[in-house]
């Protein structure tokens, strides 16, 4: 440690020890360790690919590595296609879909919106 610590002072670092092992224990010093965040996983999922052009390699790695987020990915954008295109005809289809896919994460979801009646007219 003390090794590297002379390197990297050599090259600039003003921190200390402590700060650089921190660094080091936290996976910082390799970002293809660190994985995303769960907020930024959800938000890459909810965003549109095409607006995506900075960290769309960033999502194909994670739908590569998870054949259930890759399910998940094409369910959330068949419903923003079904809600941006004002299809609700199609909403009972979508949700017998995803029931069938029977991923872990959205059987709760899917199974509250068939038990909750609907919401009163405006």
């Amino acid at each position: 440690m003390i090794r590297l610590l002379s390197e990297v002072r050599e090259q600039g670092y003003t921190g200390s020890a402590n700060l650089l092992v921190r660094h080091l224990n936290q996976g910082r010093a390799h970002a293809e360790r660190t994985p995303p965040s769960p907020r930024r996983r959800v938000a890459w999922l909810m965003t549109p690919p095409d607006n995506l052009p900075a960290h769309r390699s960033h999502l194909d790695d994670l739908l590569a590595a998870c054949p259930h987020l890759t399910i998940l990915a094409r369910r959330v954008r068949e419903l923003a296609i079904l809600l941006t295109s004002r299809r609700g005809q199609g909403l009972n289809a979508w949700m017998s879909a995803v029931d069938a896919d029977d991923l872990p994460c959205t059987a709760s979801s899917t199974a509250c919106a068939w038990t909750c009646p609907p919401s009163p007219p405006a």
